[in-house]
Parts: C-alpha cells; sequence; structure tokens
C-alpha cells in the first residue's frame, strides 16, 4: 500500500511540472499556422513569467535574512548557566563563538574558525591591586647572611601636608560604602548574556544599566560600554576609578563629579596629557595635578596656566623628559634661563630644540660655544651674528658635521670649513657649495672613508673613473651613482659583489646581460647572489653558489631545487640542504646518503675541536699555576694534580674520543649535530678565571664589585642591577622592572619575594651603597594582595 502511494504522489508531481512548463512557454510558441513548435526571440514574458520572478525573489531574500541570522545568532545566545564539570565558557576573539574549553588550560583552538586563542587568567575578587599609602620611608641597611641585607633603621621623608593629603585621600575611600545588590531580575542571566558580548547592555532595561556589578562585567570589555551606564554609576569616582586606569578615554563617559576627583585626573594624565582635553579647566590650575602630567609627558606643560608656566620645579620637571618641546611652554623667564636649557640638552626627547625658544641666550658667545660643544645642530637657533664668527661653525661642526646644513653660505664655500664637516661626518658633503661638490681631490678623498657619497658630487665627478674607482672600491653603494660610459673593471665589479651580495643587483640593472663567466666567478666568491630575482633560474651560477653554501638551495626555483645534480651538490656541502630539497627528491638513498655522510663529518669536526679546547686549558692552567708559584701571588697550599682538576672541563667520553660513529647508529636515529653531540657543562661555558653566578640571596663580593654601583645583577633577568630591597624578607638583588610584574602578579594570590616565597609588603630602592653599609627609600608600586570581599 505504501508502493501504491509513492507512485501516485510521483506522478501526480510530474503531471504538475508538465502543465506547468506548457503554460509558461505557450505564449511563446508560435499559435494557429502548424508550424514546428520553437521560440520566438522578440517574445515578451507573460503575467506568468513575473508571477514566477517574484515568488523566486522573495524566496531568494528568505533565504539570505536566514543565513543572516544564523551567522548572528551567536551575540544573542543565552549562555548556559552551568558549565559542565572542568570545562568552562568561553568567546573566541575572532568569530565570537561562544564554546566549551578545558577549566586549567590556557590556549584554545575556536572550532568554528580554527584560530588560536589565549584565555586570559580570571582575577578574584579577593584580589586587588593596592598601591601602599602612608608617609614615605628612607631606610637603612647593611650586608647580611642570608637575607643579603639586614634592615636597619627608617625614617619618614613625606611632610606633613603630603600625609595629610593621604589620610584624607584614605578617609573618602573609606567613606565610600560600597551599595548593596539591589533585586534584579533573572541577574544570572543578564550577567551571563554582558560576559558574552557588552553591546547587550545598550538595550538592557534601566535596572540593569544601575546595577553596578552588570557594569563592572561590561566595562572590562570595553571603557565604552560606561557610556550605557546609570547617571549615578558614572558620576561616582571610586567606582569608574579602574575603567580609567585601564583607559583614559573613559573621561567621556564620566560625569562632571567624577571628572573633578584627583585620583581620577591622576589615572588619566599618567596614561596622556591630552587627558586634560576632558578634564574641567579648573583643574589646569591645580599644581599636584600638572605634576602627575609632567611626569609622563613633558608637553602637558601647555595645558597649565600661567601662572603655574612661572614654577620653576614644573617646569624643570618637564623640561627633564621632553627638553625643549617643553620648555617652549614655560615663561619668558624661564625659557632663558641657562641651567633649564642645559637640562634640556640631557632630555631623552626634545633635546634639539634646547636652544630654540632662549632668543637671549642665542645671542651669548660663550653659553653658545657650550651648547654647540654638547649639540652641534643646535647651530640653527643661534643668532645670525654668531653664527657668522668662524670659531662658532667650527665649534658645531666638529662635533657634528652635519650643521653644516646651518652655516652661512660663506661657510659653505670654504674648504676649510667642509674639511671639517666632512671629516667628522662624510655625509656632509651634500651640503657643500656646488664648487666643492665639483673638487675631485675633495670628493676623492671623502670617498675613501665613505663611498656612498658619491651620491652627493656632481654629475661630472660621477662620470669620471678615478673618483668612481675610489667610491666603489669603499662601498658597493656607490654603484647607482656611477655614471661611467666605458664601464668598470670586471676585477672591481667582483670586489662589489664581495661586498655585499645586492651589488648584483645594480650590475645587473645596468647591464641585463653580462658574461656567465663573470656570473659564474660572482657566485664562487658570494654564494648568496643567487637571492636576485635574475639567478634564481640559472643554473651554471646555482651550482657554483652551492658549492660555497649549500643553504642557497633556498632561494632556487622550483624546477632547479628538483634537479638531483644541484641537490647533491648542496646536501654534500651543508647536510642541512635537505631540508631545502625538493619534496619529491628527500627520499632519495644517494642523498640521504650524503646527508649521514656530512653529518658524521661534522660530528668528527666537533670531536676534535673540543679535544684541542681541552688540551690548551689544561696547558694554561698549569703554566698559570707555574707563574703564580713563581712569584708567591698564589696561597695554594696543595699539590699540581689535586687543585687542578676542578679547573679543567670534564674529559671527552672515552667512546667519541675514538671517533666511531657507526652507520647503524645514524640509521637508528642517533643525533650527531654539534649542539646535541656535546653535553652541557658549566666549564665550557664559562671561561677559566671567570666566577660562577652567585646564590641566590648572597652576596658574591668578586661579581658584586664589577656591577653598577656595586649592586649585583639581578638575579630573575641576569641583566639590570639589583637595586631593590624586599621587606619584611629583606632578599635583594632584584631590578626595579622585575620587582614591578613580581609585585603586580595576581596570578598566585598576592605578591610574593623571588627568593623565599613570603609576602612582600614594603619595596626600598637603594640609593646609597658604602661598602657594607646601604641606604634607600620607599618605593611606591601598586601591589596584588588578599582583601576580604566586598
Amino acid at each position: 500500500m505504501r508502493g501504491v502511494n509513492g507512485g501516485r504522489a510521483s506522478r501526480l508531481r510530474t503531471a504538475f511540472w508538465a502543465v506547468l512548463l506548457e503554460a509558461c512557454i505557450a505564449p511563446t510558441l508560435g499559435q494557429g499556422n502548424g508550424e514546428t513548435l520553437g521560440l520566438q526571440a522578440d517574445a515578451e514574458p507573460g503575467t506568468l513569467h513575473w508571477a514566477l520572478a517574484v515568488i523566486l525573489g522573495l524566496i531568494l531574500i528568505a533565504g539570505l535574512i536566514r543565513s543572516y541570522r544564523i551567522l548572528k545568532q551567536t551575540q544573542h545566545l543565552t549562555v548556559v548557566r552551568h558549565a559542565p564539570e572542568g570545562m568552562r565558557i568561553v568567546e573566541c576573539g575572532n568569530c565570537r563563538t561562544p564554546q566549551y574549553v578545558s577549566a586549567h588550560g590556557r590556549i584554545f583552538i575556536c572550532c568554528t574558525c580554527h584560530c588560536a586563542n589565549r584565555i586570559p587568567l580570571e582575577i578574584g575578587r579577593s584580589e586587588e591591586l593596592i598601591v601602599p599609602e602612608g608617609p614615605l620611608k628612607k631606610f637603612e641597611f647593611k650586608k647580611g647572611g642570608e637575607n643579603y641585607w639586614q634592615e636597619g633603621s627608617e625614617m619618614f621623608e613625606q611632610d606633613k601636608e603630603a600625609e595629610a593629603r593621604v589620610a584624607l585621600k584614605n578617609q573618602r575611600r573609606n567613606a565610600h560604602v560600597v551599595k548593596p545588590l539591589k533585586d534584579l531580575p533573572d541577574r544570572d542571566h543578564w550577567e551571563a548574556l554582558l560576559t558574552t558580548n557588552w553591546q547587550n547592555l545598550i538595550d538592557a532595561p534601566a535596572s540593569v544599566k544601575a546595577d553596578f556589578r552588570c557594569i563592572e562585567i561590561a566595562t572590562k570589555q570595553t571603557w565604552k560600554a560606561l557610556r550605557y551606564a546609570a547617571e549615578e554609576l558614572r558620576d561616582d569616582p571610586v567606582f569608574v576609578l579602574p575603567m580609567v586606569e585601564s583607559c583614559w578615554w573613559a573621561l567621556e563617559c564620566l560625569g562632571d563629579n567624577a571628572r573633578r576627583d584627583e585620583e581620577v585626573a591622576a589615572a588619566a594624565l599618567k596614561q596622556s596629557s591630552l587627558a586634560f582635553e576632558c578634564l574641567p579647566p579648573e583643574m589646569r590650575e591645580d599644581l599636584i595635578t600638572l605634576q602627575e602630567a609632567v611626569r609622563s609627558d613633558g608637553t602637558a606643560l601647555r595645558y597649565a596656566s600661567k601662572e603655574l608656566r612661572g614654577d620653576r620645579s614644573l617646569v624643570e620637571a618637564a623640561v627633564k623628559l621632553d627638553g625643549g618641546d617643553a620648555l617652549q611652554y614655560a615663561v619668558e623667564e624661564l625659557r632663558n634661563d641657562s641651567r633649564l636649557v642645559l637640562e634640556a640638552l640631557k632630555a631623552p626627547r626634545g633635546s634639539s630644540k634646547a636652544l630654540a625658544f632662549s632668543s637671549k641666550l642665542a645671542a651669548d658667545r660663550a653659553f653658545v660655544l657650550e651648547v654647540l660643544k654638547k649639540d652641534g645642530l643646535s647651530l640653527q637657533y643661534v643668532s645670525p651674528i654668531l653664527k657668522a664668527d668662524t670659531s662658532v661653525v667650527l665649534a658645531a661642526l666638529q662635533q657634528n658635521g652635519e650643521a653644516l646644513e646651518f652655516a652661512p653660505e660663506k661657510f659653505q664655500s670654504s674648504r676649510k670649513v667642509v674639511d671639517v664637516a666632512v671629516k667628522q661626518n662624510p655625509r656632509a658633503l651634500r651640503f657643500a657649495s656646488e664648487t666643492l661638490r665639483s673638487d675631485e681631490e675633495l670628493v676623492k678623498e671623502v670617498a675613501q672613508v665613505d663611498g656612498s657619497v658619491l651620491q652627493y658630487a656632481s654629475e661630472t665627478l660621477c662620470a669620471n673613473k678615478r673618483v668612481v674607482n675610489k667610491a666603489v672600491a669603499q662601498s658597493w653603494e656607490a654603484l647607482p651613482f656611477e655614471q661611467v660610459e666605458e664601464g668598470l673593471s670586471i676585477e672591481l665589479l667582483l670586489d662589489t659583489v664581495k661586498q655585499d651580495w645586492r651589488a648584483i643587483k645594480e650590475i645587473l640593472r645596468k647591464n641585463p646581460d653580462p658574461p656567465e663567466d663573470f656570473l659564474v666567478e660572482a657566485a664562487t666568491i658570494n654564494p648568496e647572489i643567487v637571492r636576485a630575482q635574475e639567478l634564481r633560474g640559472h643554473r651554471s651560477v646555482a651550482a657554483a653558489a652551492l658549492e660555497g653554501n649549500g643553504l642557497m638551495l633556498h632561494y632556487l626555483l622550483p624546477d632547479l631545487r628538483a634537479d638531483q645534480e644541484l641537490a647533491s651538490i648542496a646536501v654534500r656541502q651543508n647536510p642541512d640542504a635537505m631540508g631545502e630539497v625538493h619534496p619529491c627528491l628527500r627520499r632519495e638513498n644517494d642523498l640521504l646518503k650524503l646527508q649521514k655522510e656530512g653529518l658524521v663529518r661534522r660530528a668528527r669536526l666537533e670531536l676534535r675541536r673540543r679535544r684541542a679546547k681541552s688540551d690548551t686549558v689544561a696547558a694554561e692552567a698549569v703554566a698559570d699555576h707555574e707563574m703564580d708559584r713563581d712569584g708567591d701571588v698564589a696561597d695554594w697550599t696543595e699539590p699540581i694534580p689535586e687543585k687542578l682538576p676542578e679547573m679543567l672541563p670534564d674529559p671527552p667520553d672515552p667512546k667519541m674520543e675514538k671517533e666511531e660513529i657507526s652507520q647503524e647508529e645514524l640509521e637508528d636515529g642517533a643525533d650527531v649535530s654539534p649542539t646535541s653531540s656535546r653535553p652541557p657543562r658549566a666549564a665550557e661555558e664559562n671561561d677559566v678565571g671567570k666566577v660562577a653566578a652567585s646564590i641566590i640571596g648572597k652576596v658574591d663580593v668578586e661579581s658584586a664589585s664589577g656591577a653598577e654601583d656595586g649592586l649585583p645583577q639581578c638575579v630573575v633577568c641576569l641583566d639590570e642591577p639589583g637595586c631593590m630591597v624586599l621587606l619584611p624578607c629583606a632578599h635583594g638583588g632584584v631590578c626595579e622592572e622585575c620587582v614591578t610584574r613580581i609585585v603586580q602578579n595576581r596570578a598566585f594570590g598576592g605578591a610574593h619575594c623571588p627568593h623565599c616565597r613570603s609576602n612582600i609588603s614594603t619595596i626600598v630602592k637603594l640609593q646609597e651603597v658604602e661598602g657594607e653599609l646601604a641606604k634607600g627609600v620607599e618605593l611606591r608600586i601598586p601591589m596584588a594582595r588578599p582583601v576580604a570581599n566586598a
């Protein structure tokens, strides 16, 4: 029965489509004349055609809308409240697809777009960055044993005014009471939605926008979410402070009361002085706020009031950071202060403009000479009268030859002055007069020091073979500028190729079809010329280059990399070239055999080198011992056989001494590369006579004596001097940068000492170290500390 019904339905569908097709083509067929049925080219579509077109168009539009909704539905999915055990819900940073991942992982691959994502550590609510408060303290230490430093006395450094300001801030913070959570219908639902996408806050009800917990979740993704929070929350300084600390642009969303808060303003100005654009005008008259701003950006002085621009301490702090760029905003009296101008010359930024805004000092000859000895380019800001002084110009050129650009024309035409400039910097030739740049003797003399100055010579000298030969022999960079009609000699061109492979590109640009013998010889001298696009398919050049460096196989065209003869040459020269061979040849037995032979040869050479090094070290140790014994310098009481083994590196492996590496071991996968064949030993890494690394937590007097200011190297980065002491354990030997990272690490429940893992309460920066005593002052860095839950 089921088969009968199915057959009937099939016949009905066939009849329906036949009738529909006949109705569609009827208007376009010949009618009433008995002609063979055929379509007429000029027939117009009928009503049924238009109806079908409209129906198909609607179906297409509905399908597109449906596809769009399916693709975008991840933004509106309600996340499951309880993830499976051992899993967590995360969102891909690329396609925003929520998915389950392991709760213990840090990286996951998205199941939709296959992008790698790093999962940030979730900071518990019980761990926050807290800045120590109260008056700063000074400390005195003396060198100890296990703790390195032993705490002596402590003294207060801040004055009563600063202490009162800190107390007022603490009182205000303590007075801020965290409001209890209001009853929010379906709180978990909204928290899950905002965790998935903060934009769900835009259309959320007012009760959600007034809930500080929901706003916190949204603002963790972007500060823009604060724009849709309730006015009450946007005007609360304590609530918005973390958002401003993460991005100062959040100031745009704050209320007037929050913008007037000193802490909020300071947090924004630490990031950028442009935050003044969003702060109230009265903040520009506050000295403390400006001091905080110029610590990170000296040009913030431009926002200060006229009265504060005359404050010497404020201007000096700005000038130390941004030099002349900050000095230009000071009052005229301070701009003409010689001490501030000299301070601006030492600034890391804007030092070149130190004299630009001091018209009075720019006319002081003695002061100008002092400035030009430190920065010759300041000649551009010197008064016209002093620019005409030969001694002033020469002082500038002796410091920086390119100051010739700002010298008067008479000095740019003076051979004596130009000689001083090009002696300091050969490229100063480009600022000389046209007459001197056409002087063959001068250009030839400068070209012997820097051949690239040929680009600044006149066209006549660029075609002068004597000058060009000097320039090209010194630097291949002169090749693009030579215009010698008869060309350069083969020997000179090969010399430029030897200097740098890029010279062949200039040679081929001027002569696209050089002799093949020349190219082969050039490849023998510098195999890297096959990196040039024109030579990557040249077989004879490739063969010559691979004999010198097998790794150049990497730059050849695929058909040459698939050439077994060239591949054999490359692997024979360097067994590592097997990785550059075309995949179709990597299983060839001949190539594999050549690779193994090369690895064996390399291992044997490494063994000989190690044995020769051991013999050399032994001979030097015996010679040093004999010298010390003859001169009564050493205080050794043991005989040589007992002391010498401690100074020598470990002997080579007896098996490796025989230099026997069988083919069977290679086939079994034995690694005979230089890196893996020699075991790591401290005696190999450190030359004899060097002091071993100091023990953590103790003082190594010999290693510390060579460090900066008598301080040892940081035990964390082994780079910067360890100028920090951690209290209360009093361990030291850590630099400021590493301490900042350590104390702000909230991944393990607070700040811990890297030596003993004890909690850190105070950080002291050592400023003076004299023998066994040291003095330091407390350093304020936000530290991760466990606090009570709100």
